[in-house]
């Protein structure tokens, strides 16, 4: 019983990579959207001004970016 079918091919639904859609929604929503510039981290980032900065990393840089330090709140 020799056939000669072509080798099926697999269509598929989405026009578009799903995975590279996948990781775009990824990096773009949620806590991974807001990571610092400088060191990756999650935690502690400040967005004001667009800095997207940790908080940890604006202290060893504020002197570059312009603030000064300020003991208005020490007691």
């Amino acid at each position: 019983m020799a056939t000669n079918e072509a080798p099926r091919t697999t269509i598929t639904k989405f026009k578009f990579n799903i995975e590279e859609y996948r990781r775009k929604i990824y990096e773009s929503r949620g806590k991974r959207a807001h990571r610092c510039q400088r060191c990756g981290t999650t935690k502690g980032v400040i967005r004001k001004y667009g800095l997207y900065l940790c908080r940890r990393c604006i202290r060893e840089i504020y002197h570059i970016l312009g603030f000064k330090k300020s003991s208005i709140h020490r007691g």
